[in-house]
């Protein structure tokens, strides 16, 4: 009888380490980003995929041409992110425009 007490007992705190030890890993992992945020990091990833892409690049026309089909496929691509309004689309791909 007192071993089993004793077993329970230490089944009991063992449970209750285990619990406490994963809660706290997890909430300190957890990383969370803010709208505007990920909005930015976005943006940001899409600059370097035109700067890259452009990179190549020497004659004037070619440029202008590889830069409106890249613009156009953006246009796209932000249009269908749920992050990002017409309005917000606009204004992202005039200011991409403008690199």
């Amino acid at each position: 009888m007192d071993l089993e007490i004793l077993y329970s007992l230490f089944g009991i705190v063992g449970f209750v380490l285990v619990i406490y030890f994963t809660l706290k890993s997890t909430s300190s992992k957890i990383d969370t980003k803010t709208k505007a945020k990920k909005k930015e990091e976005i943006i940001q990833e899409y600059k370097l995929k035109l700067e890259k892409a452009l990179e190549a690049f020497d004659d004037r026309d070619l440029r202008t041409a590889k830069k409106t089909q890249l613009l156009q496929e953006f246009s796209g691509e932000f249009s269908r992110n749920i992050f990002f309004n017409e309005e917000e689309v606009r204004e992202i791909i005039r200011e991409l425009s403008l690199t």
